[in-house]
């Protein structure tokens, strides 16, 4: 069946775990993605094709970003998506794919998996466990709410221009450790109580200040305030309590 627009979410898309499996991270993020071009040049009817990436594949790199940075990744899951992005610009060149490409900030929502930041640590907190805070926190991140991310996804699918990349992120960047403190405050606890600092992960990137200017220009905003969506995710893991404290909170690698 014909289709005109296609976006692929698919990826291994956790960090640290791709310094253990360095080879499984290029062969399902740019091998098989590599595939997926392939099947996609032969669609007549493609108007559209979004590749997710990740600000990952800027690197370590001072100051506000906007797209046209070079890469600089610093760990095997960036370079692995980072080749990918390659790959889809050289079929764009040849085959004329039409491929855009977005670059977004740290996602979460209702649903998400407890292997991630704000829903681990609410779980922890909830389930009594201590919670380790890498690095103290001290990176700078922006986390911005599935809806608004959606929306995003969106924009750039209907409106992005071929074979631009497309910035993503909230409207604010702030510590992790600001982050878990509010979580923590949020649930009646302490970052104190709640957390004990662990090592920094290898190749952490310090922070990705991105510009967005470029989806911005598609009439794009964020509009979920964090507040509102922490509430809301912890609401989430109150009132499914009694499933997710069964379900891990380590992120699990299938070979």
């Amino acid at each position: 069946m014909p289709f005109d627009y296609a976006i692929n979410f698919a990826a291994l898309n956790v960090v640290a775990p791709s310094w253990d499996y360095p080879g499984h991270y290029v062969r399902v993020n740019v091998i098989e993605t590599t595939r997926l071009f392939e099947f996609l040049i032969n669609q007549r009817a493609l108007q559209k094709f979004v590749q997710v990436s990740t600000p990952e594949v800027y690197g370590p790199i001072q100051g506000v970003i906007n797209e046209n940075v070079s890469h600089e990744p610093s760990t095997p899951y960036a370079v692995s998506r980072s080749a990918a992005e390659r790959m889809g610009l050289a079929y764009q060149r040849r085959y004329g794919l039409p491929i855009v490409f977005t670059r977004a900030c740290n996602i979460y929502g209702p649903g998400q998996q407890l292997h991630r930041l704000i829903p681990k640590l609410i779980v922890s907190i909830r389930k009594g466990e201590t919670f380790k805070l890498e690095g103290g926190g001290a990176s700078y991140r922006s986390f911005m709410h599935v809806r608004d991310m959606c929306t995003a996804y969106y924009a750039v699918m209907m409106n992005g221009e071929p074979p631009l990349a497309y910035n993503v992120s909230a409207q604010y960047l702030s510590k992790i450790r600001e982050l878990v403190g509010l979580i923590c405050r949020m649930m009646g606890t302490t970052l104190q109580d709640a957390c004990e600092v662990a090592p920094e992960r290898p190749g952490k990137d310090d922070r990705y200040h991105l510009n967005i200017d470029r989806i911005r220009a598609l009439g794009w905003t964020d509009t979920t305030r964090l507040e509102d969506g922490i509430a809301e995710m912890i609401k989430w893991v109150d009132d499914n309590f009694e499933t997710l404290r069964l379900h891990p909170t380590e992120y699990e690698i299938e070979l």
